[in-house]
């Protein structure tokens, strides 16, 4: 069992355990005030994160506190694996074509290693082609072309400002 499966399954049951909730039985509504405050939360772990270390270029320490900032990304880490499990039923299989919806949060955590890998591969790729973080996003989105769907365009503003939406017969 990896280890990312193992947190996974074990940051589940606490929640489960600990406040009578699970992540991945929630309603889109639940699902998006739960996903929320845990971008929240997981934030301000970050912000007291950074408080541990001496980052400030107006200030003269120069100091790292490595525990207590390692415990500060712990628990980040809680919070970021509770928003990994509330995505999971939202986890679209056209994110990862021929692989099945997580059916379990084993399976959730193969998906988020597996997903992980894979844009690991397209950032190497990018890296050694002179990414510049522009020149392959859509002008009106901002998303990487590349990831634009086509058939079900994502533009944010609206499938008839986007650049790339196929034309119709009639259209």
């Amino acid at each position: 069992m990896s280890d990312l499966k193992r947190m996974l399954i074990t940051q589940h049951q606490m929640q489960r355990d600990s406040f009578g909730a699970d992540p991945t039985l929630m309603s889109t509504d639940e699902a998006i005030e739960f996903i929320h405050w845990n971008v929240t939360a997981l934030t301000d772990e970050l912000h007291e994160m950074l408080g541990e270390i001496g980052w400030k270029p107006w200030a003269s320490s120069r100091h790292i506190h490595g525990p207590q900032a390692a415990k500060e990304m712990i628990d980040a880490w809680h919070f970021f694996m509770n928003i990994m499990l509330a995505l999971g039923p939202f986890i679209s299989q056209d994110m990862m074509p021929g692989q099945k919806f997580p059916a379990n949060v084993a399976e959730l955590a193969e998906w988020w290693e597996m997903a992980y890998n894979a844009k690991k591969r397209v950032n190497e790729e990018r890296q050694a082609q002179g990414y510049d973080g522009v020149s392959t996003k859509c002008s009106t989105c901002k998303r990487e072309i590349s990831e634009i769907d086509m058939n079900n365009l994502t533009c944010s503003f609206g499938p008839e400002d986007c650049p790339y939406k196929k034309e119709t017969p009639n259209g």
